[in-house]
C-alpha cells in the first residue's frame, strides 16, 4: 500500500475506535452496590438516558455493535485472508521429483499455515468470553447480583488482553526468522553468551537460500560484478601510482 492509504487506515481505525469509547466516556458512573453475601463494593458501569445499568436497550444494542466491530468483523477477516493464504502456501508442489531445499520449504510453508491457524483459534478463546459477557448478562440479570461477578469479568478481561501478549510468543515458537531477528535485538541491547552473528549467518545458510534460490543467485552475480568492479578499481589506482612513480623518478 502507498503511504498516504497506509495513514489513512490507520487515522480510521483510530477514529473507528475513540467513536466506541466515547460511550464510556459520557455515561460511566461509580456506585456501591451490596451483595447477597452481605459485602459491599464499589462497583463502575454506565447508565444510558434510557435506563440504569442491565435496563437500557440502547446499552444492548451498543453491546451487539461492539461485538460485531471488534470481535465478528475480524474474526471474519482473518478467516477469509488466512483461507486465502494458507491455500497458497499448502497447495504449492514443484513438478518433478522434490529436493532437500523444495522439501523443507514445502514444510516451512505449512508451518506458516498451522501458525495462522493458531492465531485465529487463540484469537477466538481470549476475546469470546469478554465479548459474550454483557450479552448473556443482559438476559440474565440475576447473575449480576452474585458475590463473584466482579471476578468473573476482571478474569475475561484479563483474558482479552493477554491476547496482545500471546501472540508474540506463537511467532517466535513457530517462526524461525522471527526468533532469529529477535534474538538479534536483544543481543544488541544485553550481553549474550552465545554469538548472534554466528546464529544469523546460520540462519541465512539453512532458511534464507533454499527459499530465495533466484534471488540468491542474482545477488551472487551482483557480488562477483561488483567484486570485478572493485578489483579494476584497483588496477587502476595502481597503474596510476606506479605511473605518478616513474614521473616522480623521472623529475630526479
Amino acid at each position: 500500500m502507498s503511504r498516504r492509504r497506509t495513514v489513512i487506515i490507520v487515522l480510521l481505525i483510530w477514529v473507528i475506535s475513540s467513536t466506541l469509547a466515547v460511550p464510556c466516556l459520557l455515561y460511566s458512573t461509580t456506585e456501591s452496590r451490596s451483595y447477597s453475601n452481605g459485602k459491599t463494593r464499589i462497583s463502575c458501569y454506565l447508565v444510558w438516558p434510557d435506563g440504569s445499568y442491565l435496563h437500557s436497550r440502547i446499552e444492548y444494542f451498543y453491546n451487539i455493535v461492539f461485538l460485531s466491530v471488534t470481535y465478528l468483523v475480524p474474526m471474519a477477516i482473518m478467516a477469509i485472508c488466512y483461507t486465502l493464504m494458507g491455500r497458497k502456501l499448502w497447495g504449492s508442489k514443484s513438478i518433478g521429483e522434490l529436493t532437500y531445499y523444495q522439501k523443507k520449504s514445502i514444510k516451512s510453508k505449512r508451518k506458516v499455515v498451522k501458525m495462522f491457524i493458531i492465531i485465529v483459534v487463540i484469537f477466538a478463546i481470549c476475546w469470546l468470553p469478554y465479548q459474550g459477557f454483557f450479552i448473556f448478562v443482559y438476559h440474565h440479570s440475576h447473575f449480576a447480583e452474585t458475590s463473584y461477578i466482579q471476578h468473573v469479568y476482571l478474569s475475561f478481561y484479563w483474558l482479552a488482553m493477554s491476547n496482545a501478549m500471546v501472540n508474540p510468543i506463537i511467532y517466535y515458537w513457530m517462526n524461525n526468522r522471527f526468533r532469529v531477528y529477535f534474538q538479534l535485538i536483544m543481543c544488541k541491547r544485553t550481553d549474550c553468551t552465545s554469538s548472534p552473528t554466528q546464529e544469523f549467518v546460520k540462519f541465512q545458510r539453512s532458511d534464507v537460500i533454499p527459499y530465495n534460490s533466484g534471488r540468491l543467485k542474482s545477488t551472487s552475480i551482483r557480488w562477483k560484478h561488483n567484486t570485478a568492479e572493485t578489483q579494476m578499481q584497483n588496477l587502476r589506482m595502481r597503474s596510476i601510482s606506479i605511473n605518478d612513480h616513474k614521473q616522480d623518478t623521472t623529475v630526479v
